[in-house]
């Protein structure tokens, strides 16, 4: 049998062939848009299909309701969702640098940062840093359930590493600036918080660093990110 395409809509037509006189009429066939063009098929075949189909193209069971979610939401789990966050109570800086490693997939990252007061954020592309220093960061797979690791690496032990990123290396070189955000703030009147949600889809090979300077200590920063294969989706 020719496999079908799923379509959000497809039009069709019922026909059914010449019945004897006196028997029940029934359709047997649809005409259907298949990847080879229209053709018929039996509607058993087609009974078949649905019923081998993903349970997300199943209606809830009491409500009918179609369900789906986001694709970041999907790629949660699908164990391709990471996230590294890092608090800092007294410092007035935090920088979390890493690089992105395999290129037959792209990181798609969000951010989001508190400060207690006055501060600014700068993402940085094609930053340097000198290797070696900082400290690692495990980036954390948002399915636990997951053995997969992320593609970003980082080089505080000299060599960049898979599923690391550094936090505070020092000897910040050249670098382009991509986002820029800040929150005011004082002491008596805390400065909040901010976040990027719209995606900032990573280069392949290319490093990048997140930095906050703020006035006064009480810095957070988490970087959220999934991962994935541009052309399709690959588990």
């Amino acid at each position: 049998m020719t496999m079908l395409k799923p379509l959000p809509t497809v039009e069709a037509t019922v026909s059914s062939s010449a019945l004897p006189t006196g028997a029940a009429e029934e359709a047997t066939q649809l005409l259907v848009l298949t990847d080879t063009g229209l053709m018929t098929a039996d509607l058993e075949d087609i009974r078949v299909a649905i019923e081998n189909l993903d349970s997300k193209w199943v209606p809830d069971g009491g409500t009918n309701a179609l369900l789906t979610i986001d694709y970041a939401h999907h790629e949660r789990h699908s164990g391709r969702n990471y996230e590294a966050c890092k608090i800092k109570a007294t410092d007035t800086s935090l920088i979390l640098a890493f690089k992105v490693g395999d290129q037959t997939r792209e990181a798609h990252l969000t951010l989001r940062w508190r400060t207690e007061e006055t501060a600014s954020l700068i993402v940085y592309e094609g930053r340097t840093w000198t290797g070696g220093t900082g400290s690692a960061v495990v980036p954390i797979n948002s399915n636990r359930n997951s053995a997969n690791e992320s593609i970003l690496e980082g080089d505080s032990t000299g060599a960049f590493v898979a599923n690391r990123l550094v936090l505070d290396p020092t000897g910040q070189g050249a670098g382009t600036s991509i986002h820029e955000d800040a929150v005011w703030g004082t002491n008596q009147a805390p400065a909040g918080s901010s976040e990027k949600r719209n995606e900032i889809i990573l280069k392949p090979d290319t490093q990048y660093s997140v930095e906050i300077t703020a006035a006064n200590g009480g810095i957070y920063l988490c970087l959220d990110w999934y991962e994935h294969a541009p052309g399709g989706y690959t588990p």
